[in-house]
């Protein structure tokens, strides 16, 4: 199922969601649409998977992919430390975020706090009320890109 990208510029905000099968050629996908279009990638961000989400790749092949990532992150020469949360309700797409995010810190380089959670609710540790009210009803999100 293909990831779909929204943005708020007011906001300098972008949400991702990610539904059924996620292949990890859509993860690819998204790096390199970034690495091409860098502006957007320096917008906070919140994953949104749903109940139906799985991996159709297994956490063995995640370390080739967060390399790259990790690449596309200091090409990005982020001035700032970015939120980032990931909304995960799907038990079988838990361990595998566990293992994409492990050791991810604000300290780690890559300029990014990380928090995996399980509802939205949970990303007002680190998101505005009225940020999450804007992600909710998606006001004044325009679609992006999908891959």
């Amino acid at each position: 199922m293909p990831a779909s990208v929204h943005i708020n510029e007011q906001l300098a905000l972008r949400v991702q969601h990610h539904t059924g099968r996620l292949a990890l050629s859509e993860f690819a996908n998204l790096i390199d649409h970034y690495e091409a279009n860098p502006r957007v990638f320096r917008f906070d961000v919140i994953h949104l998977l749903d109940e139906t989400a799985t991996f159709d790749f297994g956490i063995e092949e995640i370390p080739p992919l967060k390399a790259k990532f990790a690449g596309l992150i200091k090409a990005a020469n982020l001035p700032i430390v970015l939120r980032s949360v990931w909304v995960c309700p799907s038990p079988s797409a838990w361990s595998v975020l566990e293992t994409w995010l492990f050791e991810r810190h604000s300290l780690d380089g890559l300029h990014t706090e990380v928090s995996l959670i399980a509802t939205l609710e949970e990303a007002r540790a680190i998101f505005e009320e009225d940020e999450l009210n804007a992600v909710r009803a998606m006001r004044g999100f325009r679609p992006y890109f999908s891959t």
